[in-house]
């Protein structure tokens, strides 16, 4: 066996899994929802991937493939090696706080969703965040980047890119039941509001697209003015 497929283990109940020598690639989501996963073991000799403190690693440590959510620890250091959050790769962890390195730069799709997150800090090294990063973050109250970062910033705890022509993500851990999206935004993202506890979200005369499920989940929803 050479290739494990996009998907492969997703949802199982798989404790560990040591990965031999003969993989040359991983599929995307292999191990999503394995709640039980505590341990991803790699084949010393494999050429293509490592296992650090049972976590999946890229050979060299650049790319942060998959974090064990079985884990029960809450706090977590991101290693300074690490460039790439891969898609997917923190999703649905019980970790609530973790430091990202100034090493990263790219954070892939759903790489932090579904967490327990209290808060996220991007550095300015960070240049490329994929879609719904930080979807369904029920605890997460708050997105701070850093001033200096070149492509993000941060608006009162939400995240836009950097002209603030998108409305990435608000924090669905946050506790306003009334959110104004700022002047002069055109753009709300996929997900953006996803599992939010907002009542009321005022929209601006700039808005001329609202991505795919910007509101899914938002249970307490009454009101889009």
């Amino acid at each position: 066996m050479t290739y494990i497929g996009d998907g492969a283990f997703r949802g199982t109940e798989i404790a560990s899994i040591l990965i031999p020598t003969a993989v040359t690639k991983i599929g995307k989501y292999v191990f999503d929802y394995c709640h039980s996963l505590e341990n991803i073991e790699v084949d010393g000799a494999n050429a293509n991937y490592c296992s650090v403190d049972g976590n999946l690693y890229s050979k060299d440590k650049t790319e942060l493939i998959r974090y064990a959510i079985g884990k029960t620890e809450t706090e977590w250091a991101i290693p300074g090696t690490v460039t790439t959050i891969k898609d997917s790769a923190l999703a649905d962890s019980s970790l609530s706080r973790s430091t990202i390195p100034d090493s990263v730069t790219t954070i892939g799709k759903y790489a932090l969703s579904g967490g327990a997150w209290s808060r996220i800090s991007i550095p300015a090294s960070v240049t490329d965040i994929g879609e719904m990063a930080l979807t369904f973050c029920g605890k997460l109250t708050e997105i701070d980047v850093v001033e200096n970062n070149k492509n993000y910033c941060s608006d009162n705890g939400v995240l836009f890119n950097k002209d603030k022509s998108v409305l990435m993500q608000y924090p669905a851990g946050k506790g306003n039941t009334f959110y104004k999206v700022p002047d002069g935004v055109p753009v709300i993202s996929k997900e953006a509001f996803a599992g939010s506890a907002l009542q009321t979200v005022v929209l601006p005369i700039s808005l001329n697209m609202i991505e795919p499920q910007a509101f899914v989940s938002c249970d307490s929803l009454k009101n889009v003015l």
